[in-house]
């Protein structure tokens, strides 16, 4: 994430995916508790690190609600 940063990935993703919404984002963040810490073969260092990687994210979503958290692109020709 360095090389990008978190809101340079999401801009990269909005460019390769028509359909990628931050709200959507913001939702799958919030379901990483559901996950096992084996599922990710780390460490608990690396893990909590990870954890708290993912709040931080989920929080900068919530934050920037009206920055550009925007229903999906429905496509041309929607929105007459």
């Amino acid at each position: 994430m360095g090389r990008f940063g978190f809101d340079g990935l999401c801009d990269l993703a909005k460019e390769k995916d028509a359909g990628f919404s931050l709200a959507v984002l913001r939702e799958m963040l919030g379901g990483f508790a559901r996950f096992d810490q084996a599922e990710f073969g780390l460490d608990d260092t690396a893990y909590v690190q990870l954890a708290h990687q993912v709040r931080q994210w989920r929080a900068t979503l919530s934050l920037s609600d009206s920055r550009s958290i925007d229903p999906p692109n429905q496509g041309p020709g929607v929105g007459l």
